[in-house]
C-alpha cells in the first residue's frame, strides 16, 4: 500500500485536530521510510519483477525489520517518543503510535506473504494485491475517504489553504495512479528515492497546510 496510508493521516487529523498534520503524515509512512532507508543501505531486499503480483511489480521478499509486527511496534513507539519530545501530550503521542502502527495492519491486507510477526518468522499477508481491481478500489477509497473527512472538518477552505489542499490531493492521487498504471521503476535505488521524494513533498506541504 502506498498513498492510501495518507487517508488514515488525514482522517485522524480531521477527527483529532490536536494531532498535528505533519506528525500524522510522518507517522503513517514511518515504516516505509525505514524500509526505503534499509533497502538503500542493503539491509533489506526488494526485487522489481513485473508480474510479481497482479497489482505491483515489487517482490518484497526480505524486510524482516521494518515490516515485522515487532519492528513496526518499535518504529511506532519511536514515533510516539518523538511526539512526546516535541511537546505533544501523552494522549496525542498515543494517537501518533496508533497511526504509525496502522500502516502494518493495512499492509497485512494487501501484501502476499511478505510480512511477519517476528523478524525472520513465518510470512503472513492476506494477498489482496493478487486482485488488482479490489486493490485499486481499496487504495483510492482510503485516500478519498481521508480527503473527504479533512474537507468536512475544515471547510470552507478558502484562498491559499483551499488551493494548497487541492494541490496536495491532486499530487497524491497522481502519485498513486502512477504507482498502479505507470512503468515499473528502473531499479531499487530509483524506487526508494522516488518513494522518499513523494513522502518529503507531502510532509513539507502538510506543514504549510497545518498553518493555514
Amino acid at each position: 500500500m502506498f498513498i492510501g496510508h495518507y487517508g488514515i493521516a488525514l482522517g485522524t487529523h480531521a477527527l483529532i485536530p490536536a494531532a498535528p498534520l505533519p506528525a500524522v503524515f510522518l507517522a503513517t509512512q514511518s515504516i516505509d521510510i525505514v524500509w526505503s532507508s534499509l533497502v538503500l543501505a542493503g539491509v533489506e531486499k526488494v526485487e522489481i519483477r513485473p508480474g510479481a503480483t497482479a497489482t505491483t511489480p515489487l517482490n518484497l521478499y526480505y524486510m524482516p525489520y521494518s515490516h515485522s509486527l515487532l519492528g513496526a511496534c518499535v518504529i511506532s513507539l519511536a514515533c510516539a517518543g518523538l511526539a512526546l519530545g516535541a511537546g505533544l501530550t501523552g494522549a496525542v503521542a498515543l494517537v501518533i503510535f496508533a497511526v504509525a502502527l496502522s500502516h502494518w495492519f493495512l499492509d497485512l491486507i494487501v501484501h502476499v506473504h511478505t510480512l511477519s510477526i517476528l523478524p525472520h518468522g513465518r510470512k503472513v499477508g492476506f494477498g489482496l494485491w493478487q486482485n488488482r481491481p479490489a486493490s485499486i478500489i481499496l487504495e483510492f477509497a482510503l485516500i478519498l475517504g481521508g480527503m473527504a473527512l479533512y474537507w468536512s472538518a475544515f471547510a470552507p477552505l478558502k484562498g491559499a489553504s483551499g488551493w494548497l489542499f487541492l494541490a496536495v490531493c491532486a499530487f497524491a492521487l497522481f502519485a498513486q495512479a502512477m504507482s498502479f498504471f505507470g512503468k515499473p521503476p528502473k531499479n531499487k535505488t530509483a524506487l526508494c528515492l522516488t518513494i522518499l521524494g513523494v513522502f518529503t513533498a507531502l510532509t513539507l506541504a502538510s506543514f504549510w497546510m497545518n498553518q493555514t
